[in-house]
């Protein structure tokens, strides 16, 4: 059986056409946000981020998830033909799509952007935002059925091995007694003693008077 890795290039994405989807998806999104928003306070509320920086960040997380929960791409990843799909090729839940675009992206970006350029030399054209949850981008059009069949099936639980002595073979040095023999042992010692007493006559007093 061939290797599917020799045809991730084919179905993935590279770095070239994710770049352009990015930069595509922050300029519609800046555009939107300068025209709707309104203007917020400058001063930072949390460690160097302001007010208007917290909810920039939040609604595109949020408005990013949605679309691929939704469609598997962003605006885009549409107008460059791409879509986010699972790693074994199924759509991805919303769930999935917040965490890849929250805690995925601040990996990413965290250390000078270096997690983005993890596309070039991972053999799945993956970002370090892929890799931690678990998803790859690839053409809209691509088959992605070749995940699925090279993603590892579930391990099956071991059958137990038979025992090497057969259970008829085992003596045990003394049998306890069950209830129900128990209780016909008490019932004949029962009638045992019975019959015993009904048996012995009494005694007789052997003192006689003389006249």
């Amino acid at each position: 059986m061939s290797n599917p890795s020799n045809n991730y290039k084919d179905i993935c994405a590279g770095f070239s056409k994710r770049l352009v989807a990015f930069l595509i998806d922050c300029i519609l999104f800046h555009l939107l946000w300068w025209l709707f928003s309104f203007s917020f306070g400058k001063s930072a509320v949390f460690f160097d981020y302001t007010l208007e920086d917290i909810l920039y960040y939040s609604t595109r997380t949020l408005l990013f998830a949605f679309f691929l929960s939704k469609n598997g791409a962003t605006p885009g990843k549409s107008i460059m033909r791409l879509r986010v799909v699972a790693d074994d090729g199924s759509p991805i839940t919303f769930g999935k799509a917040l965490y890849r675009e929250s805690v995925g992206r601040y990996l990413s970006t965290i250390l000078m952007h270096i997690g983005y350029l993890f596309i070039l030399f991972h053999q799945e054209k993956k970002a370090l935002h892929d890799i931690v949850s678990d998803t790859r981008v690839v053409f809209k059009n691509a088959d992605t059925s070749i995940f699925a069949e090279s993603s590892p099936e579930p391990e099956e639980d071991p059958v137990p091995s038979e025992p090497w002595f057969d259970d008829d073979d085992v003596s045990t040095p003394f049998a306890l007694p069950t209830t129900e023999n128990a209780s016909e042992e008490t019932v004949e010692a029962t009638l045992t003693a019975d019959e015993t007493d009904t048996e012995t006559p009494p005694e007789e007093n052997d003192d006689t008077t003389t006249e």
